[in-house]
């Protein structure tokens, strides 16, 4: 689920002069920047999940030669990757990459400045997305310390109130994960807007996250949790702000989630589901694992 398209209020002029952004306010619909965020922003659309038993679960490969695969029955797997696109996938801090060229123009910031944000956005994904502090400590206050002064007491309601899986993950307890590092596929691009005369870069990511749990491996990616999200990330220009709201802000995220537990997620909990062997007649088990599937499908939990 997507937060709704942005309503930037005209700002107005603070002491120093600097157009000031809308102050805070819980609006009945929609909100952007100091406004409350939309009550929704948090809710995680879930897309390509099956339900069993209360328990979300993707489709995953039979361990049998009819896949096309050389796996024999009673095979011991020691790879949560192998046979998956993921077994391809580069470890995630390697996987998320600022673009090399940032000299293309965006009004308001120069080529050093554009570089800066980039790579603050790359610090910010990797700290909501696969640290340990925020994945096993459950402490997301370097992530939300990375947001702009204006927006960080909103950031933080949001993991308070346990509506934060669209932006972040945290391993629920009684839960681990192997000691493999998590892996990604995806992109990270750049350009600019402007709303109401304040001019912003825009940094948009498009992640594919894939967890390995620990367990007893009986068949391909049966102890994968994979997350996609879509994220907006906004920084205004700070000739046209108050000072206090310059930074990294929020304009939208999307996410969809495989393999995963509903309960907990209901909590924006990461747990692993019971998985499913794949039929001739299913989905495709490889679409939840690329960036170009489609986040817009049916909340099956």
């Amino acid at each position: 689920m997507t937060s709704p398209e942005p309503r930037a209020a005209r700002p107005t002029a603070d002491a120093a002069g600097a157009p000031a952004l809308p102050a805070v306010s819980p609006p009945s619909t929609g909100g952007w920047l100091r406004r409350r965020l939309p009550r929704n922003f948090g809710a995680l659309g879930l897309a390509l999940v099956v339900i069993s038993g209360g328990v979300a679960t993707s489709i995953i490969r039979e361990m049998s030669p009819d896949n096309g695969s050389s796996a024999t029955p009673g095979l011991t797997l020691s790879d949560p990757f192998v046979g998956t696109p993921a077994e391809s996938f580069p470890d995630a801090a390697a996987g998320v990459a600022v673009p090399s060229d940032t000299t293309a123009p965006v009004a308001g910031f120069t080529p050093e400045e554009v570089g800066a944000n980039l790579g603050h956005v790359r610090d910010a994904v990797l700290a909501a997305r696969i640290q340990s502090r925020m994945l096993v400590d459950h402490d997301p206050s370097e992530f939300v310390g990375m947001f702009a002064p204006n927006l960080q007491a909103e950031i933080q309601k949001y993991f308070d109130d346990g509506e934060f899986a669209n932006m972040a993950t945290q391993i629920a307890p009684g839960h681990t994960l192997t000691k493999d590092s998590v892996r990604t596929s995806g992109t990270m691009t750049y350009g600019e807007t402007t709303i109401d005369g304040i001019r912003y870069l825009e940094v948009q990511t498009n992640y594919v996250w894939v967890y390995p749990f620990a367990g007893r491996l009986e068949a391909y990616g049966d102890h994968l949790v994979v997350v996609h999200d879509k994220i907006s990330w906004i920084f205004p220009a700070a000739e046209d702000v108050a000072a206090e709201d310059v930074g990294m802000w929020f304009n939208g995220a999307q996410a969809y989630a495989s393999n995963i537990d509903c309960e907990l997620l209901e909590r924006s909990l990461l747990g692993l589901g019971r998985p499913l062997p794949s039929s001739s007649e299913g989905p495709d088990p490889d679409r939840v694992f690329s960036v170009n599937t489609s986040l817009d499908g049916p909340d099956t939990c």
